[in-house]
């Protein structure tokens, strides 16, 4: 019997249990609509001859193919990782396959796995695109998606865009860490590893400069004053040397605001090399929280985006938009929540 089961359909079923496929569809999808004895017959003789239903086919007859595609910016990114693990727990509790798909910062490799998804007849796509890290403007891509049938949902704070996007409060998440540091007595900051084009960067920078400006900390006008706010661009030549030479001139920063978490980490240890002391003469803080960040001596305090609630917002977007393709957009923002930890303290001169 185990032969002809896999090979048995459910215009089959109906017959020999002399009812319709629409109530064996039922049944086997726990529907309602049928009789307690029916149902209990039915089921009693699937489990007889062993049925599965032909999932395939039946997503075939349905133009589904029963899996959605998540694709990030690079692989090596922690958090992409890190929502991805939210995202394919939430495409299992919708009954979704989750693939996976790496554009390793590259332009062209993000319109090949848009095509790709789009060739495999994907119901929908999550993507956090290169244009968040890189200064790139081109989304042509995303919607000759949206026109081939395959609905995306960007991963970032994107305005004007016909697509539903899902970002993060990064601007007053930074501007609350800056403001603690702030009421604790800090009055000369550097901002490490801003990238021109990273929007998510920039946007960090943007919270960090408001709170300072908010305190009357940022010069007014064009007179020379001591600086309180330095910058040093990630992927700069020596940038690391830069932000160590800081701590050379006569009033150097007392709070060290870091892009990322990974960044932080590459300045530990240098800036202990120069005899500084975290938190006693300079106060470090970071935005996400990979699994070492509690784990640095001191643990450092960081800024990180709520993944669960991104996700959920995410795929919350793409399956009304799989419902309702022609709706306006959505643009949705999770909280960012800081985690204050050892790494940050009153600066040595309060």
């Amino acid at each position: 019997m185990g032969e002809r089961a896999m090979n048995i359909t459910m215009r089959e079923v109906a017959r020999l249990t002399n009812t319709s496929v629409a109530t064996v569809s039922r049944v086997l999808n726990n529907k309602p609509g049928v009789s307690p004895e029916r149902r209990a017959r039915i089921l009693e003789f699937v489990a007889e001859i062993g049925y599965h239903p032909n999932v395939s086919a039946q997503n075939l007859a349905l133009r589904k193919s029963g899996f959605l595609g998540y694709i990030v910016t690079e692989l090596g990114n922690p958090a992409c990782v890190e929502l991805f693990r939210h995202l394919h727990a939430l495409g299992q509790e919708h009954g979704y396959h989750v693939l996976i798909l790496d554009s390793r910062m590259n332009l062209d490799q993000e319109r090949a796995n848009l095509n790709l998804l789009a060739q495999q007849r994907a119901e929908g796509a999550i993507v956090s695109p290169i244009a968040g890290q890189l200064p790139v403007t081109d989304f042509k891509h995303f919607m000759e998606a949206k026109r081939r049938g395959l609905p995306c949902v960007l991963m970032g704070n994107f305005e004007g865009l016909a697509l539903d996007t899902v970002g993060a409060n990064e601007a007053p998440a930074a501007q609350a860490l800056c403001a603690e540091l702030i009421r604790l007595g800090h009055r000369r900051f550097g901002f490490a590893g801003v990238q021109a084009g990273n929007k998510q960067g920039e946007q960090r920078l943007a919270g960090c400069r408001r709170a300072l400006d908010d305190a009357g900390l940022l010069p007014q006008d064009a007179a020379p004053r001591r600086p309180v706010f330095r910058q040093a661009a990630y992927h700069a030549p020596r940038w690391l040397d830069s932000v160590c030479e800081w701590f050379s001139e006569p009033e150097p920063p007392t709070a060290l605001v870091a892009v990322n978490d990974i960044l932080a980490l590459r300045l530990y240890r240098p800036l202990r090399q120069r005899g500084l002391r975290i938190p006693e003469d300079l106060s470090i803080v970071a935005f996400g929280d990979s699994v070492f960040t509690a784990h640095l001596e001191p643990p450092l305090t960081v800024a990180v985006s709520d993944f669960g609630e991104r996700a959920r917002l995410a795929h919350a977007a793409l399956a009304a938009r799989i419902e309702t393709p022609n709706a306006p957009p959505i643009v949705q923002h999770a909280p960012v929540n800081i985690i204050y930890r050892e790494s940050h303290g009153p600066p040595p001169d309060a």
